[in-house]
């Protein structure tokens, strides 16, 4: 029996799919305000998510449906949004060493517009909103995390956003398994039918999961605990 059979029977998460959940909880760790405690917990369950990713593949023998990194250049930032407001701009980001897709849209005034084309790094573009994406092996694409200033939320900001970028990438967009409290409002009145089985697990404070996410959740940290039971009987680290 393995470590995956004794966590939760009948039950096996796609490494794939532990992968892209690993990276959208860091991303909720690196730009939600939290407090410690949780923060701490997001940490975890992410390191501990791509730990049991890596551990199933090497189990399964089954190669990942993503290709390693490789080194790229630089994909410099591209219009895809102009108003008399605002000026939009996209850019692929260099892909983590799981080897996923990842594209960085951003909403910028328009008298910052020359800087933000000019700026290698998106944090120093002067963002006022952003959406970051990943996209899945079957080519749709998951929104990551997105955020506008708070003096420009419900302002239908995103809403334009995620508009725009649905055109740009000829795709329908879908909400992460992990979604904050504004997260969470934003796709209720987006895709309703969507938020339907969302829940809150209390040990993350505000964050709103789905059912896979749930699932997921509970499996790897059984499977965790799984692995800390036998080193604690044979002596031998998991």
């Amino acid at each position: 029996m393995t470590a995956a059979d004794a966590a939760t029977p009948g039950y096996i998460p796609e490494p794939y799919n532990l992968q892209i959940s690993s990276l959208i909880v860091l991303y909720r760790a690196l730009y939600l305000q939290l407090d410690d405690e949780i923060l701490a917990d997001l940490q975890h369950i992410s390191a501990n998510f791509l730990r049991e990713a890596n551990s199933l593949i090497q189990e399964s023998r089954q190669p990942s449906p993503f290709s390693p990194a490789p080194e790229e250049e630089y994909m410099p930032p591209e219009v895809f949004l102009e108003t008399t407001e605002f000026a939009g701009h996209t850019q692929r980001l260099l892909r983590p060493k799981i080897g996923m897709e990842l594209r960085h849209f951003r909403l910028v005034p328009r008298e910052d517009a020359e800087r933000s084309l000019m700026a290698q790094d998106p944090k120093i573009s002067g963002m006022i909103a952003f959406v970051d994406l990943i996209q899945h092996p079957n080519t749709w694409w998951q929104v990551a995390h997105a955020q506008v200033s708070p003096p420009l939320r419900r302002q239908g900001m995103a809403t334009m956003l995620y508009d725009r970028i649905a055109e740009v990438l000829n795709c329908e967009m879908r909400p992460s398994g992990w979604l904050s409290e504004d997260g969470y409002r934003f796709w209720r009145k987006r895709a309703p039918v969507s938020m339907e089985w969302y829940q809150q697990v209390g040990r993350l404070g505000s964050l709103w999961l789905n059912p896979k996410a749930v699932l997921n959740l509970h499996w790897a940290g059984r499977r965790e605990l799984h692995r800390l039971m036998l080193a604690m009987d044979t002596g031998v680290p998991n």
